[in-house]
């Protein structure tokens, strides 16, 4: 027998044999927390209604029923978005007012009435039928030419049916002649983008449901994203969107790691989100099937243990990446440039050397790696490679320190974000921040001078150069807006800075940010940032 729980927002969920089920087609369509969502504008991944534009028209029209919501998805069309009144404002923002009556208007003309669900804006397809039918006396056949007319740009089709439309207007005495011209001039402009209204009411509906998902279960919601992300056209975009909405919702994300194995794919646990060692470029959960049948004790391995027992189950290709997104941080204290040239250094022995010295291993456990061949080859004395291998070891000729610019590109580049790098450490507001307002009026032309500044993000958004003039093109930056109590202030994130300080890069953070003046304009370009 199914039991229920009532959450704090109304919503009632069922549970059956001890596991959430929910019933999509019965959601509560009243939810407040769900609304929030919309209202807010964190629709981001919500369908149909992904987009930054959407986002920020979401706040605009604030939503309360499933109607705002199948609105919304067909005013951000072109057909409405690309319009304008006779005040040159865009019918999208014109829609917005109306709704929240912020905006007094007519609504007692024929065509009002026709178009009173929509607050006197023409925004679905049906609606342009119905025009043509009732003000025209178009019967259904001609109506449909007329909207495929538009739709395709037709002008010989369209010179035919706006001289029938006309004498049609004339004919049912609805309108007057000039009137039928503006109306017919209205729907040109706008119905070849127009939104079928049964199209729209369906994805809103799918969007509500993902949009509730994410309200009630954000955890398994960033889960969920994170395990299709893989297959999406643009996988690292979907990735980053993720770990920025994760830091939004103060969801901790953590990298893979082979103490999770033989869990290989995104996995919750303790209201936190892990990626899997098969998030990692080169290892698909294939390549650990070997690993996972030989019985390792995942929880108390240690690095020298799996390297000389374990690591003969994957291959170069796919260890390589583990050491260099942290999968074995856990495991030992040493850097992952350490691991990997341990790993060289073994995997530069014949498979016949590699299973005498595991031999040995067994019997002889130790925590280092040099001290194993050396305790080896001190049983072995004629064998030079074991000596040579020892001295390598001893006497690395390179810098084993892992640095901040290793880190980030590895994990880029095989993860598709940052994980280790992405903590901006705290910082105390110093004495010489300034505020936006006071940045904003200085008018110093110094390009070397450096401004401190401590506001919220407000708004966020990333874009790809697209300029083939430009040496970045091709490559991600952003935009942000800073806001504190006396101005708003606009800052510019080059690729390399995006890069590096991506994880404090979100809307609702409080950060103090270091840089330098923009050349185009009164906003900085970011140097550095901290967390407040």
């Amino acid at each position: 027998m199914a039991k229920f729980i009532k959450l704090k927002c109304g919503c009632v969920i069922p549970i059956v044999d001890g596991k959430i089920d929910i019933d999509y087609d019965n959601l509560n369509d009243n939810c407040e927390k769900t609304w929030k969502l919309y209202q807010d504008g964190h629709t981001r991944s919500v369908f149909q209604l992904e987009s930054r534009l959407c986002q920020n028209w979401s706040k605009e029209l604030i939503p309360t029923r499933l109607k705002d919501a199948a609105d919304l998805i067909a005013i951000v069309r072109p057909g409405v978005l690309n319009s304008s009144d006779e005040n040159n404002v865009s019918l999208t923002k014109v829609f917005c007012e109306r709704k929240n009556q912020k905006e007094e208007y007519n609504n007692d003309s024929v065509l009002d009435v026709l178009l009173s669900d929509t607050y006197s804006i023409l925004v679905y397809q049906e609606q342009l039928l119905t025009i043509a039918k009732k003000i025209a006396g178009f019967n259904g056949k001609d109506a449909n030419k007329l909207m495929k007319g538009v739709g395709k740009k037709d002008a010989t089709l369209l010179f035919s049916l706006e001289k029938q439309f006309i004498e049609g207007c004339l004919k049912t005495g609805i309108v007057n002649e000039a009137e039928a011209k503006a109306i017919f001039e209205n729907i040109k402009s706008s119905a070849r983008y127009l939104f079928n209204k049964s199209h729209s009411y369906e994805y809103a509906m799918v969007g509500y449901q993902t949009a509730w998902v994410k309200a009630h279960f954000p955890e398994e919601y960033i889960c969920g994203w994170l395990k299709i992300a893989k297959e999406e056209q643009k996988p690292l975009e979907e990735i980053r969107a993720m770990m920025s909405e994760a830091r939004r919702l103060k969801i901790k994300v953590y990298g893979p790691s082979v103490r999770n194995l033989p869990e290989t794919d995104f996995f919750i646990d303790d209201d936190c989100v892990f990626f899997g060692p098969s998030s990692i470029k080169n290892c698909s959960e294939d390549a650990f099937k070997k690993l996972n049948e030989s019985g390792i004790d995942y929880k108390n391995i240690m690095w020298t243990e799996f390297l000389i027992l374990y690591s003969q189950f994957l291959s170069k290709r796919q260890l390589i990446p583990m050491i260099q997104v942290g999968c074995f941080d856990d495991l030992s204290l040493k850097s992952r440039l350490e691991c990997e040239y341990e790993y060289n250094q073994w995997n530069s022995l014949s498979l016949p050397q590699k299973n005498k010295i595991m031999k040995f291993y067994i019997n002889n456990p130790m925590k280092n790696l040099l001290d194993v061949i050396k305790g080896f080859s001190s049983e072995n004395p004629k064998v030079e490679k074991y000596k040579l291998i020892a001295y390598s070891l001893e006497n690395c000729p390179m810098d084993l320190r892992d640095s901040k610019k290793n880190l980030i590109e590895h994990e880029k580049q095989l993860l598709g974000i940052n994980i280790t790098c992405s903590h901006i450490e705290r910082a105390s507001v110093p004495n010489t921040a300034l505020t936006c307002k006071m940045i904003n009026e200085d008018k110093s032309k110094d390009k070397y001078k450096e401004y401190s500044v401590v506001g919220e993000i407000s708004e966020f958004s990333e874009f790809k150069i697209k300029s083939t003039k430009s040496k970045l093109c091709g490559q991600m930056m952003a935009n942000l807006k800073l806001n504190d109590a006396t101005d708003e202030l606009d800052v510019v994130v080059f690729p390399d800075a995006l890069d590096e300080f991506q994880s404090a890069l979100y809307e609702g953070n409080v950060v103090l940010i270091k840089g330098k003046k923009s050349n185009r304009g009164s906003g900085l370009i970011l140097g550095e940032i901290y967390e407040v």
